[in-house]
Order: C-alpha cells, then sequence, then structure tokens
C-alpha cells in the first residue's frame, strides 16, 4: 500500500489575533511551516522498488562472502499480523556493518528545488532480538542502531581504502552516518533492535521508532533530488534478520 497525503497551512504564530506582532519578538531560528507532506510506503504487498544495500565491510579478494546480505519481500512470521514485509538480514562479521534500503522520494513527496524541510521518520519493524541479550561479540538488541536519513545524492557503498595490499576491500557507504548509537549529518538514530516485551529469540515483535521530537533537516539541490535510506548501523558480530514492514516520511517545509 502507498499513501500520499499534502496538507498545507498557516504559521503557528500567525492563528490568532495579534500574532503577528508575537512573531517578530521570537528567536530568529524558529521555523514557520508552511505545507506538510507525508508519504507512506506499506510492505505488505510490494517493495515498492526500494533497492538493496550493505556497507562498512571488508571483502578479500578470492575468498568466498560472507555478508549472507538478503533484501526481499517474504511473509512475515506467523505471530506478526499482517501478510508480508522487506526482510533485511546479514552477516556481520567485522566491526561493524550498515545494512540499509533506499529509495528515491522527492517525486512522491513533491518537494521543491532550494527548499529546507524538516523531516520526521516513522519507522516499523519486526524484530525477535530480547532487549539485554548478548552474544559472543556484543548484544543483537542493543548494539544495532536504526537510522534513517534523506540526502540529495543517491546512497551508494564504494571502495574507500584496501587492506592486506591489494587483497582486502573496504567498503563505505557515502554517507555520513555516525557512530555506533550517535547520530551522523546524513541519517538520524530512531532505536535500537530491541522487542518491546518478551523474552527469547524465537519469536518476532511489531516495534516503532520515530524522531517525533528531533527533525531532521535537509535542504534540496536546484533539481529537489531527494533520497530515503533506513537501515540498522551495526556493532553485533553475528546474523541480524529483520522485517520492514512500513515506513513514513514527513516533510514540513520550512523558512
Amino acid at each position: 500500500m502507498f499513501k500520499k497525503i499534502i496538507t498545507s497551512g498557516l504559521a503557528v504564530t500567525m492563528l490568532m489575533g495579534g500574532a503577528h506582532a508575537m512573531a517578530s519578538e521570537k528567536e530568529d531560528h524558529e521555523a514557520t511551516i508552511n505545507q506538510e507532506n507525508t508519504v507512506s510506503y506499506s510492505f505488505d504487498e510490494q517493495d515498492h522498488n526500494f533497492l538493496p544495500g550493505i556497507s562498512d565491510y571488508l571483502k578479500f579478494a578470492g575468498e568466498p562472502h560472507m555478508i549472507e546480505h538478503q533484501h526481499y519481500l517474504s511473509d512475515l512470521p506467523e505471530e506478526i499480523e499482517g501478510n508480508k514485509g522487506l526482510l533485511m538480514g546479514s552477516n556481520n562479521f567485522g566491526v561493524q556493518n550498515f545494512l540499509y534500503t533506499t529509495k528515491k522520494v522527492d517525486a512522491d513527496l513533491d518537494l521543491k528545488p532550494n527548499t529546507t524541510y524538516n523531516v520526521e521518520f516513522d519507522v516499523n519493524i519486526a524484530t525477535n532480538a530480547p532487549k539485554d541479550s548478548r552474544g559472543l561479540y556484543g548484544s543483537p538488541a542493543d548494539d544495532q542502531a536504526i537510522k534513517a536519513g534523506v540526502t540529495t545524492f543517491k546512497p551508494k557503498s564504494e571502495v574507500t581504502r584496501m587492506i592486506d595490499g591489494p587483497r582486502g576491500s573496504f567498503y563505505a557507504i557515502n554517507m555520513d552516518l555516525g557512530m555506533g548509537l550517535v547520530s551522523g549529518t546524513d541519517a538520524i538514530m530512531l532505536g535500537d533492535m530491541a522487542k518491546p516485551t518478551s523474552l527469547g529469540f524465537e519469536t518476532y515483535e511489531l516495534k516503532n521508532v520515530n524522531n517525533e521530537n528531533e527533525p531532521f533537516v535537509i535542504t534540496t539541490d536546484q533539481n529537489a533530488n531527494l533520497w530515503l535510506t533506513v537501515g540498522t548501523h551495526s556493532f553485533f558480530g553475528g546474523k541480524t534478520t529483520f522485517y520492514l514492514t512500513e515506513i513514513s516520511v514527513t516533510a514540513r517545509e520550512v523558512e
């Protein structure tokens, strides 16, 4: 299911009589909301042409690729209400990796060129990682950050350095993700992978994460290009598999 909502309205500081005078007393950095655009992608029936990606990993020439990268529409676990979800998985055998999905969304959001927006992400996932659980190399719940961001360029993984001579290639994404549980300039942390309630890895639970109280600020380029990226920044050494069930993005024009 694909939903698009566009609403327009006057600034909050202009809704009451005399508010124009009050607005002049406010700090210069306070934003005025002109238009709000929301787009939602449900993965219950389709993948909406989201593209797969993985970065921050090392690959040695001539050796089997151990990442085990997965990105496809799949039936949800029986304990999760719904039909399908976007299954995402990888095996982190290094220090970290970033498992992500990305899509160009400026047309869906009807964005304007050279315009600044406050962006809010609302993401639903199905995860089986219990809170405070530990593995041999970190926690599959607490050491994996769910991050989301929008950029004016297409995210991609690139070889950034060679290790062990020309044999080893380290792939990194062309985004500033931040480190660990810290946000970067191109992505914001929404939460971790911990299940809300139950213990044990046998069952999945739905979890919602968002940045409702910390908008992400982006200014579009002259062509209004905008790419959405959602993924897990993992510092857990081991296999991770989860399902994206819905992603919603709200862009509020500011001035």
